[in-house]
């Protein structure tokens, strides 16, 4: 087989996911290794095997299934703290697959390995992924939520019985909105989202929308019980965090500078493409499409959230927007390079990658050796 048709093989290209999952994975157990576990962390690793995380944490961070994840590779009086971090870093690594898959099944192979790149070059979620905490959990929930809503609809236009063809989807649907909330409670406002994307893609079948996320969130709300072993006092604790507001949040100047520090501090490039996909988004009528404007809204949502529910949400909520923010920058992307413009807007990607490769690769020389 020539140069040329191994790099256009199926074998090339699984070699370059691999690799692409590699590099994320390395960089995470790297961080996961140097760092020592911060307080909240050693409360998941050491809370009771028979209920809810340590009293140290807030009613709302004291998410079980993370205690029982902290505590699944730990064995003897003190480990290390990489052990305690290994299972998020592999939650991790599901979240870049499921990333890369949807961006491919959107965006075609292209899209995939592009949004694969952006996510194994995200600092956020490298550092996201090397702690033993809810975020990364929260994350793969949410992300499972929305993209199964979106995939339901495709099968409400096939004329089948609804419960019994969508069991699957039900499913992991229910799947995804428990682990979802039992990481985070505040993944509940992107529930209603999900029902109003399939609302505008099947106005025709949209009692049996309803009828899919009832039953959904019927078979979550066990999960969720099961996950703080019917402990359901401690599972109203955590929900009471929902009712501190903070109206003024998403007016404040701080507010919004916070989520600009955030955003930069996943790299140079990847703030730039975000700049040019939200500048393409307002002026292009072409890039406005469902696949760009859902993963935008869900971003936006999300980001909102963090600023109204400081208490159920706060700073580290905005991880959660990050997979939506790649799909959405490689929805634009794709765009420029099927565009007559392609040729210096893939100098543009290339420039960009360069720069998330720096960013990751300083953050990594700053780690104590």
């Amino acid at each position: 087989m020539s140069a040329s048709l191994f790099l256009r093989s199926r074998a090339f290209r699984r070699l370059l996911v691999l690799a692409l999952l590699l590099l994320f994975g390395v960089q995470s157990a790297y961080v996961a290794s140097r760092l020592p576990l911060d307080p909240a962390e050693r409360a998941y690793r050491e809370s009771p095997a028979d209920g809810p995380a340590s009293l140290v944490l807030p009613p709302a961070a004291r998410a079980p299934l993370v205690a029982a994840a902290a505590r699944l590779f730990v064995a003897g009086a003190a480990p290390r703290p990489q052990f305690t971090r290994l299972p998020f870093v592999l939650l991790g690594l599901v979240l870049a697959a499921s990333v890369a898959y949807i961006a491919e099944r959107w965006y075609g192979k292209r899209g995939g390995f592009m949004a694969l790149a952006l996510f194994a070059l995200s600092p956020q979620l490298i550092a996201t992924a090397a702690h033993a905490a809810p975020t990364i959990l929260a994350a793969l929930g949410a992300f499972g939520l929305v993209v199964t809503s979106l995939a339901v609809a495709h099968t409400l236009y096939a004329p089948r019985e609804v419960i019994l063809w969508n069991w699957r989807r039900i499913l992991l649907l229910a799947v995804s909105v428990a682990l979802g909330l039992s990481a985070n409670p505040a993944v509940i406002v992107l529930l209603p989202l999900g029902l109003l994307f399939l609302f505008y893609l099947v106005p025709s079948r949209r009692g049996a929308a309803v009828v899919i996320l009832a039953v959904a969130a019927l078979l979550a709300a066990f999960l969720l019980l099961l996950s703080y072993r019917f402990h359901a006092s401690s599972l109203a604790a955590a929900a009471q965090s929902l009712a501190i507001l903070s109206p003024a949040g998403p007016f404040r100047a701080a507010s919004w500078l916070m989520v600009g520090r955030f955003l930069f501090s996943n790299g140079a490039g990847f703030t730039l493409l975000l700049v040019v996909s939200l500048l393409t988004y307002a002026v292009s009528g072409k890039a406005r499409y469902f696949g760009n404007t859902s993963s935008l809204i869900t971003a936006a949502v999300i980001i909102l959230t963090a600023l109204l529910l400081p208490h159920a949400a706060g700073f580290s909520f905005l991880a959660l927007a990050l997979p939506f923010l790649l799909l959405f920058v490689t929805g634009i992307s794709t765009d420029w390079l099927e565009s007559r413009w392609a040729a210096p807007f893939a100098g543009l990607l290339a420039a960009v990658f360069a720069a998330q490769a720096y960013f990751c690769l300083a953050g990594l020389w700053q780690l104590p050796r």
